[in-house]
């Protein structure tokens, strides 16, 4: 096998739980993050969802609006500075969870131009239509936000290559979107729904190679069956807070609730946000 070339890594999220995963993998990485308003470029209704998708052959600007908001707000300070120092490429990589339907829309980034998803070549539109779990458009736009902050005529001038990962999640519950809960209330409501029941994650890793403007993302979805969990345990995790913090208000990993977990069907770094066979897929074959 041939030796994987050298890189920097930029992660675009400020996820404690994906820069956790990123750092058990070995990656050396700097975090860029920014802020928008997620609800107002993803639909709430699974239906809407899919009529998206049927429109984003003709409207990937929607697509890529997250994208666009991460590298609008890309810190570039830090990264710059490590450019005076060293030519070693920088990476980013996103990622998105949703239900319903999953599409591919990768496209040359500086262009922006499609590209067929399979080999980074262009103009093409790659549409994968109709599966469990949609990639949402926060994978493609933090990739593209963060992209339009970075120098990328000096990334594509440089020998080796930068990559850029950008992730984000979502629950589904009972054909429901769950997003991160909205008050005190809401989470009791969220977590008092998968006891004794289930619910799913369905996340997306977009990997863009600044140097080449290849860009590539899939998809996972990880279903999680609970035993009955109770209210003393819900109200202690709503006292924290944490649980307000993330899709769905689910966190498996958590002392609390890691004896009420019947079962996993995937991977806990998935549900976790950042699914690491994944994440090292896409970030080989994106080099």
């Amino acid at each position: 096998m041939d030796a994987i070339p050298s890189f920097k890594l930029i992660l675009g999220s400020a996820s404690f739980s994906r820069r956790k995963i990123l750092e058990e993998m070995g990656y050396e990485f700097t975090i860029s993050t920014a802020d928008i308003d997620e609800k107002s470029i993803r639909e709430e209704k699974p239906e809407d969802l899919v009529m998206t998708l049927a429109e984003a052959k003709v409207n990937f600007e929607m697509i890529v609006v997250k994208a666009d908001a991460i590298i609008a707000n890309l810190r570039t300070t830090t990264m710059n500075n490590q450019q005076d120092k060293d030519e070693e490429p920088a990476i980013l990589v996103a990622a998105d969870t949703v239900c319903f339907v999953f599409a591919f829309f990768p496209f040359f980034p500086v262009l922006r131009c499609f590209s067929k998803w399979e080999t980074g070549c262009f103009p093409y539109t790659a549409l994968i239509g109709k599966l469990l779990g949609l990639v949402s458009t926060q994978g493609w736009g933090k990739a593209d936000t963060i992209l339009q902050k970075l120098p990328i005529s000096d990334y594509t001038k440089d020998a080796e290559p930068t990559l850029l990962i950008t992730a984000d999640q979502v629950v589904v519950y009972e054909g429901a979107i769950r997003e991160k809960p909205a008050s005190k209330e809401e989470a009791w409501e969220f977590i008092k729904g998968y006891s004794g029941g289930h619910a799913a994650t369905v996340g997306s890793v977009l990997v863009t190679n600044l140097k080449t403007g290849f860009r590539k993302g899939e998809w996972d979805r990880v279903e999680i069956y609970f035993h009955e969990i109770p209210d003393e345990v819900i109200e202690k995790l709503i006292e924290e807070g944490i649980v307000l913090r993330v899709a769905g208000g689910l966190i498996i990993e958590h002392p609390l609730v890691l004896p009420y977990i019947k079962e996993v069907v995937g991977t806990t770094d998935s549900v976790m946000g950042l699914p690491k066979a994944l994440t090292k897929k896409l970030i080989e074959e994106a080099l």
